[in-house]
């Protein structure tokens, strides 16, 4: 069942790689700029930004939260911007403001990203690189359809 699912997912890619490459970029556009907008602040903003992320995963070490509440705090989280794209799909913004949610949604990654490894250094890196990447794959293909 999964060999057909890629293969599927395949074929779509070879009928629209244009579309593809347009949110592939649009998300790592948006991670980039995320990744570097921090820079800008004032060192006093950069701090809190740090010690808010920090203190939210010190927070999760020590007190775990249930599955379902993960579970429903992400699919809120990613509704918001993938109904936004998908009401937009009835009009005729609708690639634009797809595209437009997946940078935004790359810049909440980079500035994450950048939190994390101001906090962390590359241990903390990697890890936000790896808790970001499967829901990633995943928009990539929701915003090219």
């Amino acid at each position: 069942m999964l060999g057909r699912f890629f293969r599927n997912w395949w074929r779509d890619v070879e009928e629209k790689p244009l579309s593809y490459l347009l949110a592939l970029f649009a998300l790592c556009t948006g991670i980039a700029c995320g990744l570097f907008f921090p820079r800008f602040l004032r060192e006093a903003d950069q701090e809190a930004m740090v010690g808010y992320a920090s203190s939210a995963v010190k927070m999760a070490t020590v007190v775990v939260p249930s599955f379902f509440q993960l579970f429903l705090s992400a699919l809120w989280t990613n509704f918001r911007i993938a109904g936004a794209s998908a009401l937009s799909g009835f009009t005729r913004l609708g690639a634009p403001v797809a595209l437009i949610s997946q940078g935004i949604k790359g810049f909440g990654m980079g500035v994450f990203l950048y939190a994390v490894t101001k906090c962390f250094g590359t241990p903390g890196t990697i890890s936000g690189i790896l808790y970001l990447l499967p829901q990633s794959l995943f928009y990539i293909p929701a915003y090219t359809t």
